[in-house]
């Protein structure tokens, strides 16, 4: 029962009461009854006028609260004739107008931080409460490739994607780089903030590839020109002391004539795979910008392939080829891309050995070239380091070919990945994101 209803039920009992005990003197006391009428209407007069005084704040509180549930900040009161009460619309005016004011400010800063988050090179991604995925600027998008977990209801340490799995193991203050897609390196930190009295977590993404990328090839290009200034200086002084010799005649005996002439097509053979050694190391170095251009991505592909097969034959392993119907056009430098097709069918052929099948596969949407092979695969502890500039597990390898690749690949805007899979087969995947 509410205050309202007992203050007029109390009210009402009274006066009925009163009216019933004045009712007794209207036929002995007539005068008197009038005169006891006339003030019990002063009392039900004054005892309304107290109970609109007293239920008058009731009321204000009633709608105030009733506005701040709604959140509705726009409602203001007038003064009344009550002190008291005007006192308290007073109050509450204030706070309704400071209220409104900052809440427009967070408004304003929650609007300018979005359009901040949004606009900033840094890819960004805010957690709810449960680890799912509330805001995600663009930046963070194109560099996940517009995963399908995000923007889903499900927890990151739930999510297929690699990324995603990866950050859900860290915690406030960490900062690690996570290796993606083969080549690409993400640097992460992981941050927090209060919202409601609960922390939630924010992370920051930078693509650190291209960084990389051009520190290792200022650190191996100063190492290679030095080491071909070094070893050229060398080679063409031996050469022309060697080349004399061999010109000069001279009254030696036979024996000697032939002995000395082996030792120096030995040394002059030495010397020409030296100097191949070191143009080699060069040439990644002088690997010259590509022009893309629109290109069937099939020509270059089906260049490489014929130009394999005869040493595929040899080895009597077979192709088998799984080519997307009609074009498939994208930006390409054909001549550098074909170079790169012919090592990955080389090292494939090599990894075979004999008898064996490499299965050269293209799709479209999105555009991919897939080329495996049923080699003995490539351990775990390899695997980390397939693109490292200059490694190599051949024996006579220099590590120049996947180098290469991944230069070319790069700047192609191709996503690649070399790897073993579960089935046994070493699958080299391109694809080309539009």
């Amino acid at each position: 029962m509410t205050l309202r209803i007992k203050y007029i039920l109390f009210i009402s009992i009274i006066h009925l009461v009163l009216i019933a005990l004045v009712f007794q003197l209207f036929k002995d006391h007539l005068i008197l009854f009038f005169t006891s009428e006339f003030l019990l209407a002063l009392s039900i007069y004054f005892s309304y006028r107290l109970y609109r005084g007293l239920i008058q704040p009731i009321d204000f509180i009633a709608a105030s609260t009733t506005a701040i549930k709604e959140e509705d900040f726009s409602v203001k009161f007038r003064p009344t004739g009550s002190a008291e009460l005007n006192r308290l619309i007073s109050v509450y005016n204030e706070m309704i107008d400071k209220i409104r004011e900052e809440r427009t400010r967070l408004q304003e800063n929650h609007y300018f931080l979005d359009r901040i988050i949004d606009v900033s090179p840094t890819a960004i991604i805010i957690l709810d409460f449960d680890q799912r995925i509330s805001m995600i600027n663009p930046a963070a998008k194109s560099l996940l490739h517009q995963a399908p977990d995000i923007g889903s209801q499900v927890s990151i340490d739930k999510s297929n994607h690699p990324v995603l799995c990866e950050l859900a193991k860290m915690q406030s203050g960490d900062s690690r780089t996570i290796s993606w897609q083969g080549l690409r390196k993400i640097k992460c930190q992981c941050t927090t903030f209060i919202d409601r009295g609960f922390e939630r977590k924010i992370f920051l993404l930078e693509e650190m590839t291209n960084d990389l990328m051009k520190a290792e090839k200022k650190a191996y290009g100063k190492v290679i020109r030095m080491m071909a200034h070094e070893v050229n200086n060398s080679i063409g002084p031996i050469n022309s002391i060697l080349q004399s010799i061999l010109n000069f005649s001279t009254p030696y005996s036979d024996e000697d004539t032939r002995d000395i002439k082996e030792y120096i097509e030995v040394a002059l053979d030495r010397n020409q795979k030296l100097n191949l050694f070191t143009r080699n190391f060069a040439d990644v170095i002088r690997l010259p910008d590509v022009k893309l251009s629109p290109g069937n991505l099939h020509e270059p592909l089906e260049n490489a392939i014929r130009l394999m097969t005869p040493e595929a034959k040899k080895k009597a392993i077979k192709f088998e080829v799984s080519l997307e119907p009609g074009s498939l056009i994208i930006p390409l430098d054909t001549e550098q891309f074909e170079q790169v097709l012919i090592n990955i069918l080389k090292n494939s052929l090599d990894a075979i050995d004999r008898e064996g099948i490499v299965r050269i596969s293209t799709y479209k949407n999105p555009t991919k070239i897939m080329i495996a092979d049923n080699g003995p695969g490539i351990p775990e502890e390899i695997q980390a380091n397939l693109f490292t500039p200059f490694f190599s597990t051949k024996t006579q390898g220099q590590g120049i070919g996947l180098t290469i690749a991944r230069e070319v690949l790069y700047k192609h805007n191709a996503v690649f990945t070399l790897e073993t899979k579960k089935s046994g087969w070493t699958v080299f995947e391109i694809v080309f994101h539009k």
